[in-house]
């Protein structure tokens, strides 16, 4: 028994980066141009997406569990309206720990290395 109906999957994934672009396009550019808080831009984008996966006829879940169809309606637009992001974050594996990422990646200038290189003698010391 399926709980996911997964030929609904591919249309998400569609409807979800259909709603990222429209996000993209339409709304980021009115917050970047009036200086708004880009923080709202996650709501829009969950209201767009709750209207995306109530105007689709798709259903998430298979119809032999006993799910309400207004909560399967929601759990749908919640998706889509995470973008394409919630996905991603959906399936990705977790990033290997790395231990260089703390490591002091500055590229010093030669006046001020320590290295024991021979230098040449300036000093007049021979």
């Amino acid at each position: 028994m399926d709980i996911v109906n997964l030929a609904v999957v591919p249309a998400l994934i569609l409807l979800a980066v259909a709603n990222n672009r429209i996000i993209a396009y339409f709304v980021t550019p009115l917050f970047v141009r009036f200086e708004w808080d880009k923080t709202l831009i996650l709501y829009i984008s969950g209201v767009t997406g709750f209207v995306l996966g109530m105007l689709s006829q798709l259903q998430l879940f298979s119809a032999d569990l006993f799910i309400h169809p207004l909560v399967d309606k929601i759990i749908l637009a919640l998706l889509i309206g995470g973008g394409a992001n919630l996905i991603h974050d959906i399936l990705d594996k977790p990033a290997p720990v790395s231990y260089t990422a703390y490591v002091d990646d500055y590229v010093y200038p030669s006046e001020h290395c320590s290295c024991t290189e021979d230098k040449e003698d300036t000093s007049g010391d021979r």
